[in-house]
């Protein structure tokens, strides 16, 4: 192949596309218009790292099949596409030669075929307590039947499970007559189910699948699917384990499909974030919980209500055709959603377009990303770059809405004016008269205390989303977090060598990570507005509630709880050969208190005393989270115990009688506000945020 820099009128230059369709999904062949035996095609071995495209006689490899995608990897769609139905189906494993339905509860089971075992969500209430399901069984033959432990069940009927846990099994058998024909194991889970069936290799290219989604506390049948898959991140996607991007397709396999999945919002994209390089599994899911019950909103607030400035996730278990894959969190999308930044505004016949809002992410350590600052090594001195709008990249930031692959317009001018506020080259006093109006600094405080308690190794310009609400109005950016992978004592990559709690914040970044960003830089250095006294005020607010030891460890001991009680935690060890979730619960504990001790002495000179008397007098149970978001565990108490939810007003809203040493309140749909938590005769306050 030979590049020229002009067409050339012999056509030697010139190729048509062909549209194909395999595997489903979309294609083309690139032909060559003077000779239609040649055609492009791929190398199959590398040569000096690469694998060299040329134009050869065409033979039919897959390697001659290509895809035009953008930069997020999602492909380009012709307007003449060849429709593609995804073909993915729900099995029955090994028993789908014998019945064409089993469900419970009308939940078809998740099926893991190699261990011929059967997945069954339940509500966590339903565990170690006494739960009839209700079976459905349609044979494939009249004398088929089936049998759970040893006792035979119609369709229909109603089966009653004896103290339902994680380590309990129940064998399954479908008999013809005396003979079993099919044999199988059933368990249970309280953790949502999601199956994800493809005939492609997942890549990072989109392709096309299907998804089933099967949550414990609908007791009905889940949607079988459409959807396009693909492997994120950068580190991330070189782990055996993956993690991935989903977008919901409709029917065509084409039409973006919104759907609701665990009480949150309806949407088409989502994630499935695997967590490989924690040993705790969780560290990602409470840093940002812990970022939206506790951080400062941005500043247009008051106009969009409905904002949320991190992401909702839950735990689930994933099984990938039909083979058990794991523990993940199945979360929601940084995006417009998301923060409500306002939307693109069309004048009266359209041909005029105006951005307002606008996001961008930071994927790459760049003079971009450190927000000025001209590389962490200081060894040569950058200048930030011209950008253009006719890409949606630019100095280690991703464009993220508008969206430039759609057609709409972008604009980078908040991101690289903003930049040059605060970049090197800027002067003391122009940062200081522009930074108000160019950064969300009460956003911006709170961002750096969240990164400082966790000793964020990847966060502090990289991995965030910067957003614009109106730039018609204002150029103004807010901050918001993205995979926190890289906290609580652990490195990004996993590592604990050099985490270690008592050390100082600036001093860590600066010799073992990438610096700091240049606002954060400059605003210690000025002390400008006293930004120091500013973080030592707000540390001390926080360090009674939100960043106290037990507020703190007690969300990552409500996950573990989870886990186990679930059974999702030794299932994840057994597939990954993961470390113990015990062991690293007790380095968490350890290095949380290690860390708050350092803090107190950094930010308050001595050991915080909680001076407080408002929720400090004894109780003899505890409680945890608090504020509390969605779900409230109850603990040290006895069965028997009358546990209580009282609203102020002295409204009984929740009221059971513990069978064990812990109760769990769904408190998920009650409105924020302060409410009284009562077993037997003793009563404190808890906060729903």
């Amino acid at each position: 192949m030979v590049l020229v820099d002009a067409i050339q009128s012999d056509k030697s230059t010139s190729f048509t596309l062909e549209l194909h369709a395999t595997g489903g999904f979309s294609y083309y062949v690139i032909r060559s218009a003077v000779n239609t035996q040649k055609i492009w095609n791929k190398r199959t071995s590398l040569y000096e790292s690469n694998y060299p495209v040329g134009v050869y006689s065409g033979g039919g490899s897959s390697n001659e099949l290509f895809i035009f995608s953008g930069t997020d990897g999602v492909a380009v769609i012709d307007d003449s596409t060849i429709p593609v139905k995804p073909t993915g189906i729900q099995t029955l494993g090994a028993f789908a030669n014998y019945a064409d339905s089993l469900k419970f509860n009308l939940k078809t089971p998740a099926v893991d075929t190699s261990k011929k075992e059967f997945y069954v969500t339940v509500p966590e209430s339903g565990f170690e307590t006494t739960y009839p399901m209700m079976v459905t069984f349609k044979p494939r033959n009249s004398s088929y039947r089936l049998y759970i432990s040893n006792t035979e069940v119609t369709d229909g009927s109603s089966y009653t499970f004896s103290k339902m846990t994680a380590a309990t099994s129940y064998s399954l058998e479908i008999r013809d007559g005396a003979s079993p024909v099919a044999t199988g194991t059933l368990k249970f889970t309280c953790l949502p189910i999601v199956q994800i069936y493809s005939e492609n290799n997942i890549s990072t290219i989109y392709s096309s699948g299907n998804i089933v989604v099967t949550e414990p506390e609908k007791p009905d049948t889940a949607e079988l699917l459409n959807l396009n898959i693909r492997v994120r991140g950068a580190t991330a996607s070189g782990k055996p384990k993956k993690s991935y991007a989903l977008k919901l397709k409709d029917v065509d396999g084409q039409s973006s499909l919104d759907r609701s999945f665990l009480g949150f919002r309806n949407d088409n994209n989502w994630i499935l974030d695997a967590m490989y390089i924690d040993p705790a599994r969780m560290r990602n899911r409470v840093s940002t919980d812990l970022w939206n019950d506790f951080a400062t909103l941005p500043y247009f607030s008051a106009s969009e209500p409905k904002l949320r400035n991190g992401t909702r996730g839950a735990f689930v278990e994933v099984f990938l055709n039909d083979s058990y894959n794991g523990l993940y969190c199945m979360t929601e999308k940084v995006d417009r959603k998301q923060l409500n930044v306002k939307k693109l505004k069309y004048n009266v016949d359209s041909t005029v377009v105006t951005q307002r809002g606008g996001m961008y992410k930071g994927s790459s350590w760049t003079i971009g990303t450190f927000l000025g600052k001209s590389w962490w090594d200081n060894t040569y001195n950058q200048t930030v770059p011209a950008y253009s709008n006719y890409s949606d990249i630019w100095c280690g930031f991703e464009n993220k809405y508008p969206d430039l692959g759609d057609g709409e317009p972008i604009e980078w001018k908040p991101l690289y004016d903003a930049i040059n506020v605060s970049s090197d080259y800027s002067s003391d006093a122009n940062f200081i008269a522009k930074l108000y109006d160019t950064y969300d600094m009460p956003v911006f405080l709170d961002y750096y205390l969240f990164i400082e308690l966790m000793l964020a190794t990847d966060n502090q310009g990289k991995n965030t989303y910067l957003s614009v609400y109106d730039q018609t109005v204002s150029p103004k950016l807010t901050i918001t977090p993205w995979d926190l992978d890289g906290v609580w004592g652990r490195r990004w990559e996993g590592s604990s060598n050099l985490t270690y709690a008592n050390q100082n914040f600036e001093t860590f970044i600066n010799t073992y990570e990438h610096s700091q960003n240049n606002v954060y830089i400059r605003m210690l250095k000025l002390n400008y507005n006293n930004f120091k006294t500013g973080l030592k005020n707000r540390y001390l607010q926080l360090r009674g509630s939100y960043f106290s030891y037990n507020s703190l460890y007690s969300r990552f001991e409500h996950y573990y709880d989870l886990f186990m009680k679930s059974g999702a935690g030794n299932r994840e060890m057994n597939r990954w050969g993961s470390s113990s979730m015990t062991n690293e619960m007790t380095f968490l504990s350890n290095w949380i208190t290690a860390r708050l001790n350092y803090l107190d002495i950094q930010y308050l000179g001595a050991p915080y005393v909680n001076s407080g008397v408002e929720g400090t007098r004894h109780i003899d149970f505890s409680f945890y989270p608090n504020p509390v978001h969605d779900f409230l565990t109850v603990s040290g108490i006895n069965a028997g115990d009358i546990v209580q939810l009282i609203s102020m007003q002295g409204i009984l809203i929740y009221q059971h009688t513990a069978t064990g040493n812990k109760e769990t309140i769904d408190m998920s749909r009650l409105n924020p506000g302060v409410y009284l938590i009562k077993v037997n005769n003793q009563t404190t306050k808890v906060v729903r945020n």
